[in-house]
């Protein structure tokens, strides 16, 4: 059983002997309570009148691509300075953050959070940089909807659980092209070059100065996510043990 085609494939290329005829895909499901919770004592008391953009589900290790979601950020600062004049002052005076959400990336002895830390630092950025540190689970749906998008770069995935919850939470996703996220979210998503900062800077500032050109993706994209349950992972797994044993 596979999460996505994209694990299919990968599997038949590093296992080229099995037969192709005995590997399914199943996919995953997403359980997300639309449920609004208080998230003050993990974000800045001003998140509200800035606005952010939030990194959830990522990680410390080089495919999940932190990097490339803060050089894309600092990218995106540097186009609202550009258009100062045609833009509210506001916007220019108080950016929206970048929200990074989860503990690993508090812990300061990990190299990896050290070099995460030093780009922020050479970038400029480090006052509208927050983590949140650990969130609970509660928090979370309040977190993506609150957010004026989604961001997550990773080069390399199986499936995509974090995006599909943005998606449920009915918030914009930024993802990068990598062969999974093609397979699930093309339609559905703001698709990008996560090594590219100038594009993906773009597409943060597309989505922030426009949000009018996406609520029809938005709301597309939010009745694509609803497929994506446990129960139906379940029946098709089922599915699968039944007409093979």
């Amino acid at each position: 059983l596979c999460n996505s085609e994209t694990t299919k494939n990968d599997f038949l290329k590093y296992y080229p002997k099995y037969p192709e005829k005995d590997v399914e895909v199943t996919y995953l499901g997403v359980d997300l309570e639309k449920k609004e919770v208080n998230i003050d004592n993990v974000l800045p008391k001003d998140y509200k009148e800035r606005g952010y953009l939030l990194y959830m589900g990522g990680g410390i290790n080089r495919s999940k691509n932190s990097t490339g979601v803060i050089k894309g950020y600092a990218k995106f600062l540097k186009l609202l300075e550009s258009k100062k004049g045609k833009l509210p002052e506001k916007i220019h005076n108080k950016p929206p953050y970048l929200v990074i959400a989860g503990g690993q990336f508090q812990n300061q002895e990990l190299k990896e959070v050290q070099e995460l830390n030093e780009l922020i630092e050479e970038e400029g950025i480090k006052e509208s940089v927050i983590f949140t540190g650990f969130y609970g689970d509660d928090q979370k749906y309040s977190l993506l909807t609150n957010a004026f998008a989604f961001i997550h770069l990773s080069l390399y995935e199986g499936f995509g659980l974090s995006p599909i919850e943005a998606l449920r939470a009915k918030v914009p996703a930024i993802l990068h092209k990598n062969p999974v996220y093609e397979e699930l979210f093309s339609d559905v998503a703001k698709m990008v070059n996560g090594e590219n900062p100038d594009e993906v800077g773009e597409a943060i500032y597309d989505i922030c100065t426009t949000p009018v050109r996406y609520r029809k993706q938005i709301e597309q994209a939010y009745e694509y996510s609803l497929k994506f349950t446990w129960e139906r992972t379940a029946k098709l797994t089922y599915e699968v043990l039944e007409n093979d044993f």
